[in-house]
């Protein structure tokens, strides 16, 4: 598993956060997709993101957003603005199918274990590219 380490500077995201099991995480995000789609489509911002972990139950907290530049909107009802400070942080570039990603993450943590590198944070998921095949940026924050 290939991966850089970066210093990742301070970003914020307007997110739509929520808990659910984890097969119901496909049906979940994409209807919460769609209304950060919706939403996104009439104001200024950056990249689509969805900010995620897991719950000590098994369950997946999951964030679906998008970048935006702090005090340039403001998040309608339902959304909440979060912002990550810079870290240093694990990179890993997917290229291909997003239902690959769950195993992408289990190989990237092995890998990190590995490596000496602890999780400081909540990964987050940069969608880069959808069409043809889909670029999605794993950033995970390490100490």
């Amino acid at each position: 598993m290939d991966y850089e380490i970066q210093d990742v500077p301070e970003r914020s995201y307007a997110v739509i956060s929520r808990t659910v099991p984890f097969a119901d995480v496909p049906n979940v995000m994409s209807e919460l997709m769609g209304r950060v789609q919706s939403w996104a489509a009439t104001v200024p911002h950056g990249l689509h993101v969805c900010i995620s972990s897991r719950t000590e139950d098994g369950r997946l907290n999951i964030a679906p957003g998008v970048e935006v530049e702090p005090g340039s909107v403001e998040p309608p009802e339902g959304f909440e603005l979060v912002t990550r400070p810079a870290r240093r942080s694990a990179v890993h570039l997917h290229v291909g199918p997003y239902e690959g990603l769950p195993g992408v993450y289990a190989e990237l943590y092995d890998q990190l274990q590995r490596d000496g590198h602890t999780e400081t944070g909540e990964p987050i998921e940069i969608y880069e590219k959808h069409d043809p095949v889909p670029e999605t940026r794993i950033v995970w924050p390490i100490g």
